[in-house]
């Protein structure tokens, strides 16, 4: 890890002791994680990051990203289309939708909306 995420991830680490309920901070935290390959502490903080501001596209995309990349194709599904639901206009949202609804085909998987 680079000295430059190292004190970014402590930083955003403190920011979130001062205000737990900050979802920016959880926001930039998973960000810098994930920046860094470390996806299962990212999702754990962008999913607070989605608790904390149900609406907050970035994360939803983040999080659907995360698990496409993980080949957790039902679970990127659910989340892209969470995204199309708050920005039905957005491309990549769409576009992850459709690329999962094509994977859970070849793999035979059930499509819902839960994960």
């Amino acid at each position: 890890m680079t000295k430059q995420y190292e004190q970014a991830i402590h930083s955003y680490r403190l920011a979130i002791k001062l205000n737990t309920k900050s979802p920016e901070s959880h926001f930039n935290l998973a960000s810098a994680l994930n920046d860094h390959g470390q996806h299962d502490y990212a999702l754990r903080h962008y999913k607070v990051a989605l608790d904390l501001d149900p609406e907050n596209l970035d994360a939803l995309l983040n999080i659907a990203q995360i698990h496409e990349k993980m080949e957790a194709w039902r679970e990127a599904y659910h989340y892209y289309v969470k995204a199309t639901k708050i920005a039905s206009t957005n491309q990549v949202a769409e576009d992850g939708r459709m690329a999962m609804e094509q994977k859970l085909q070849e793999h035979a998987l059930p499509f819902t909306d839960d994960p």
